[in-house]
């Protein structure tokens, strides 16, 4: 961790994480528990969504943050030759919520930035950013698991780049269909590019040579390609995963390419 705060800082990229271990700052203080003795600088609040695993339920919640700025201190195991210098400089944000849930799920986040956080404006800024995590993750997620991109084993990182553009490029779409399904179900289907893209899927999934009278919505289109990405689904299961619709894109990608150059 602290080699790759120093790389951010050689780069000037901006860095955000969540830390979890206590770091120790040059003033030979531990940097959680510094945080947790200051006063908060500030109060607001914030849409929790659920929480799947542990059935947190949506909320509204009052988020308290505080912020400092630290020198920390380089790991007494890297070595000192090869490794950046002694201290690197963070800035550490505290937020917790005021009225903590009785189940489980409630926040209290440690976060760590390489750039200078200098109102509480910047320190609920950060919070929301790393409230977003979920759907980067996501987007790693789907180029991962739906077509195993870690599996390419390309000689140079030349070779390797272009495959995982590629797949990066269909998991942004294959996130913003799946997320469109949920938030605005009722939108005329655009996510697809092309009227093929869009037609196939519907002939598939209701096993016709017909084409749809009128444009889907884009939630019965995440649902057609949920049904040629993955095994046929109950009512009660709700929408189809990222994973599922991934595997859908591919399948009428495929096909696509299948009609276009038939063998």
């Amino acid at each position: 961790m602290y080699e790759l705060f120093a790389k951010a800082g050689e780069l000037e990229e901006s860095l955000l994480t969540r830390i979890v271990r206590n770091r120790m700052a040059a003033e030979n203080k531990r940097t959680p528990d510094e945080m947790r003795r200051k006063r908060r600088h500030g109060r607001a609040g914030a849409a929790i969504p659920r929480g799947g695993r542990g059935g947190v339920p949506e909320r509204e919640a009052a988020l308290r943050a505080r912020h400092a700025p630290f020198a920390v201190k380089r790991p007494h195991i890297l070595n000192p030759v090869k490794t950046p210098p002694e201290s690197a400089q963070a800035a550490v944000v505290y937020v917790k919520e005021g009225r903590p849930s009785k189940r489980k799920g409630s926040i209290e986040w440690l976060l760590m930035a390489n750039k200078p956080v200098n109102t509480v404006e910047e320190a609920y800024k950060h919070g929301g950013c790393h409230m977003r995590r979920w759907k980067m993750e996501r987007l790693h997620y789907a180029p991962k698991s739906g077509r195993a991109v870690e599996k390419l084993q390309e000689r140079s990182a030349g070779k390797t780049a272009a495959p995982i553009l590629t797949r990066s490029i269909i998991a942004v779409m294959t996130l913003n269909m799946t997320h469109m399904g949920c938030l605005e179900p009722e939108t005329p289907c655009s996510a697809l590019p092309g009227p093929d893209e869009r037609k196939l899927p519907y002939r598939i999934a209701n096993k016709t040579k017909r084409e749809p009278k009128k444009a889907h919505t884009i939630k019965e289109a995440v649902d057609y390609l949920g049904r040629l990405g993955g095994p046929k689904r109950a009512p009660s299961d709700g929408p189809p995963g990222v994973k599922t619709i991934w595997m859908g894109v591919m399948k009428l990608y495929i096909l696509l390419a299948r009609r276009q150059y038939p063998a």
